[in-house]
Order: structure tokens, then C-alpha cells, then sequence
């Protein structure tokens, strides 16, 4: 995992700098969304199971590799 700002894995996001939070959990845990909004599913891309949340504010969250 990482955490938000300049990483050692930086190289491979746009601007060097990585721009998410990464959190992780080794419980089997419910994900709550920070927000309301409409929600996609997607599976198996390259990161694994994932939620994306489109927000009335124009912002997004994702929710990467679950399971």
C-alpha cells in the first residue's frame, strides 16, 4: 500500500505523485461509502474487484481490489 503525496512506486502516476489514500484491512469488513452517489461495479481489471462512486460534487471515489 501506499500513502497520499511522493511514494518509492511515484514514477508510475501522472505527476509523479500518487493521489489516493491506500487502506487496508485483513478482516472480512463491510465498505461504506464516503458519500452518497451513483455506483458502478466493475470486475477484474487491473484493479481486481472495484466500486466507483460518481458524486453529485463532480468528484469520484474508488474502492480497489475488494473482494
Amino acid at each position: 500500500t501506499q500513502c497520499f503525496g511522493h511514494t518509492p512506486y511515484s514514477y508510475v502516476y501522472a505527476g509523479n505523485f500518487h493521489h489516493g489514500l491506500d487502506i487496508v484491512d485483513t478482516a472480512d469488513r463491510t465498505v461504506r461509502a464516503i458519500d452518497d452517489g451513483v455506483a458502478y461495479f466493475y470486475r477484474g481489471n487491473s484493479f481486481g474487484n472495484n466500486v466507483r462512486i460518481f458524486h453529485s460534487n463532480g468528484k469520484m471515489s474508488l474502492y480497489l481490489h475488494l473482494q
